[in-house]
């Protein structure tokens, strides 16, 4: 039984959490990139 009100507060939350992650996994690429191309200059 789910009631409309706690679909609206489930579904922000949800989303907000999977862009939160995808932001975070986007950035650890990216530092990960960054430090290789760092190291292959030395």
């Amino acid at each position: 039984m789910k009631t409309r009100h706690g679909t609206e507060k489930i579904n922000p939350f949800n989303t907000g959490t999977h862009f939160y992650l995808e932001i975070c996994v986007r950035l650890d690429h990216f530092i990960y990139i960054l430090r290789w191309l760092w190291r292959s200059e030395d």
